[in-house]
């Protein structure tokens, strides 16, 4: 989300903040958890450098996490991507002259629920769904452009969250199985050294990894928002009306704002209400 008195930005530019913000906290997690696996690792050699070493990467380690907490990088980062894809949803359904945007002051309330995230209006929306006077031609072009393509979107995302899941799921569970072996080892004295402790941080690392990107999370939440889509996408297919291809795109974007709001309520409740067009007060 921009913050209050900041100027005026663009959909382009918020989509690229929230990238940005993305890469800094996805930066922050991979260097804490490989650094403090590296310094469990280095700090078996019995060595004062190794020792300096792993004391050295340890200190970056709960640098790197602090940085992340202090900075609220994930959060800025949910807040402004609900942001941009809520100023996407305001431009798209203005567009299709979708109420509350399909009166004569339809402008004035565009740009008061733009500003609500310091939005400007592009000069051109290129993005956007083409307009008709015909609402079986905005009907299609919504469904190609907009439902057809979130469709895409969900699937591909479902799908490839399930397939990391289930590899670092893998991942943990053959470390943890060395681990076991190594155990055995030593207790028959077939092993002497002490690889037990790192090798329970790789594991430790891997489960805190999955559990960061939130692949279960991903997997059931776009699975269900891809069962909503295809069900909305029948019912746009077979609408009677632009009455009630309005409802429906009213639901589609509602849906879709409930989705990006979702991360936001996994780890606080969001600044400003949850997206909805709505007319300003008078």
């Amino acid at each position: 989300m921009v913050g209050a008195g900041e100027s005026s930005t663009t959909l382009k530019q918020l989509r690229a903040q929230a990238r940005q913000l993305q890469q800094y906290h996805t930066r922050a997690v991979q260097w804490t958890l490989i650094t403090s696996v590296a310094a469990g690792f280095i700090a078996l050699i019995p060595h004062r450098v190794a020792t300096a070493t792993a004391a050295i990467l340890l200190l970056i380690s709960v640098i790197a996490s602090e940085l992340d907490t202090r900075r609220g990088w994930r959060d800025r980062w949910y807040e402004t991507r609900r942001a941009a894809e809520a100023c996407k949803s305001v431009l798209l359904m203005h567009r299709l002259w979708v109420p509350p945007y399909d009166q004569d002051d339809r402008d004035e309330v565009l740009a008061h629920n733009l500003g609500r995230y310091k939005c400007s209006r592009p000069t051109e929306q290129a993005e956007q769904v083409a307009t008709s006077d015909r609402w079986q031609d905005r009907r299609d072009a919504y469904v190609k452009d907009r439902v057809d393509d979130q469709i895409d979107y969900y699937s591909t995302r479902a799908i490839a969250g399930d397939r990391r899941l289930r590899t670092w799921q893998k991942v943990s569970r053959s470390t943890y199985a060395v681990v076991l072996g190594i155990a055995v080892l030593q207790l028959f004295g077939a092993w002497e050294g002490e690889a037990v402790g790192p090798f329970v941080a790789v594991a430790a690392s891997a489960s805190a990894w999955a559990t960061e990107k939130r692949w279960v999370e991903h997997t059931r939440l776009y699975g269900a928002t891809l069962t909503q889509l295809r069900t909305l996408r029948e019912s746009l297919e077979s609408c009677p009306d632009a009455d009630a291809f309005n409802r429906i795109v009213q639901q589609a974007e509602s849906l879709l704002s409930s989705e990006h709001t979702h991360w936001l309520r996994l780890t606080k409740p969001p600044l400003d209400p949850q997206h909805e067009n709505r007319e300003p007060k008078q």
